[in-house]
């Protein structure tokens, strides 16, 4: 049978099943070709879309985002902080500081007293002590009495050496006439005594001249005498005055001794019952956390104090889940509790070192809660302050923060391509 009998009985079949005019209705064709009519901004939304998906797929292979660690820290200085304890038992006499005040190496910052009392209810080292005051004032009354007392002697001997001059110049003014008078009286008598060898006068008149002749000598003795006499007086007077000024100062050494012994007892009273704790490095005291007539236990922390020319830093608490990329230079975004970041905005530094090794809690004083292990990382800030209202506000030792570390930046499209890498890496 060939393939046309097969055909039309195929058709024979059709026309048995259907109604002949809906066959004819099959076979009826329009004359002429189909045109299919689209709206004009067909063509411009399909253009729109196509550079959408353009844009799209380049913002996905160039834009990148911060995979990021957020954790908590606080500020410390560089240099670290020095914190003052007490070491005994005691009484704080006087603190020495107060917040804020700069310190020397060395200076004094509080006094610790331990009180004994007697039976009378006074106080055993305010009762030596004022014993002691009292003998120190009573040497400091007689340094200035013996002062006065060597004023007035040196005035007195300073007079009397000046009488002195003029009365030695009087009497060797007296010697002196009183030598001319004994020569004239001697060459009188001795032309007396010629006449009277020649007997031109009588005895009596030569035993008046005789006589006369002895007075005047005695008279100019006695004169040599008193000269000697005030010579050897005025002499005396100038080793008073010239020994003065060197028994004045054995004097005042004495006293100095006594007053350095007392003194001596006075710090021997003082370190028995109290004693001062000094600062052990220049810098600024900050947190005084007593007051003076407080009572103290051994390991009391009394106040820290700011290094000279220390900086601060911020140490964040890096727990061991989130050590793995964190890097000396990664950069860091640091936003302070006491500033909030949607008004003053975040401060932006690089992390400049990582500890090697891992902390615990227990480990270290914390300003802040840890719960966990962790590591310490620290971020040199780039300023000291925080400009706020107008005006820079300087930031403080202990002030809390929180610290987003920038571990990484990558393409949206890795991103997007990250969970079939993750899934080929557990299948491979």
């Amino acid at each position: 049978m060939t393939g046309r009998s097969f055909e039309s009985m195929g058709w024979s079949r059709k026309m048995s099943l259907f109604r002949k005019k809906a066959v004819d209705a099959q076979g009826y064709r329009l004359k002429g070709g189909v045109s299919l009519l689209q709206p004009d901004y067909i063509h411009i939304l399909t253009f729109l879309f196509f550079i959408m998906i353009v844009l799209v797929g380049l913002f996905i292979v160039t834009a990148t985002y911060a995979r990021k660690e957020t954790v908590k820290g606080y500020l410390r200085p560089d240099k670290g902080m020095i914190s003052v304890y007490s070491e005994s038992t005691g009484s704080i006499r006087q603190l020495h500081v107060s917040e804020g005040d700069v310190v020397r190496k060395g200076e004094a910052l509080v006094t610790i007293a331990q009180v004994r009392s007697l039976a009378s209810g006074v106080e055993l080292e305010e009762s030596l002590l004022k014993e002691i005051s009292y003998q120190l004032e009573l040497i400091h009354k007689e340094a200035e009495k013996r002062e006065r007392m060597f004023e007035i002697e040196t005035a007195n001997l300073e007079q009397e050496l000046s009488s002195l001059d003029i009365y030695v110049h009087n009497l060797m003014q007296q010697r002196e006439t009183l030598r001319q008078r004994l020569v004239l009286k001697l060459k009188l008598f001795e032309r007396t005594e010629s006449i009277f060898v020649n007997q031109f006068i009588s005895p009596a008149d030569y035993q008046s001249q005789r006589e006369q002749l002895l007075l005047v000598r005695y008279a100019a003795e006695q004169a040599e005498a008193d000269v000697v006499s005030a010579e050897l007086r005025r002499k005396q007077t100038q080793i008073k005055l010239g020994d003065l000024p060197e028994r004045r100062q054995l004097e005042v050494m004495d006293l100095e001794r006594r007053r350095a012994s007392l003194l001596r007892q006075q710090k021997e009273i003082e370190g028995r019952f109290s004693h001062v704790i000094r600062s052990t490095s220049s810098g600024q005291v900050t947190a005084v956390r007593v007051s003076s007539g407080e009572f103290l236990v051994p390991g009391k922390s009394l106040l820290t104090i700011l290094p000279e020319g220390a900086e601060l830093i911020a140490e964040l608490l890096l727990p061991s889940r989130s050590i793995g990329f964190v890097k000396p230079g990664n950069a860091t975004r640091l936003r302070f509790d006491a500033f909030p970041y949607q008004r003053f905005g975040f401060v932006e530094s690089n992390v400049s070192q990582v500890d090697k090794a891992i902390l615990t809690p227990r480990d270290i004083r914390l300003p802040i809660a840890a719960k966990e292990p962790f590591y310490r990382v620290r971020v040199e800030l780039p300023k000291q302050s925080v400009q706020a209202y107008g005006q820079s506000i300087p930031l403080r030792s202990g002030m809390q923060l929180e610290a987003d570390i920038i571990l990484e930046r990558r393409t949206l499209l890795q991103w997007l391509l990250d969970p079939i890498y993750s899934l080929k890496g557990r299948i491979g």
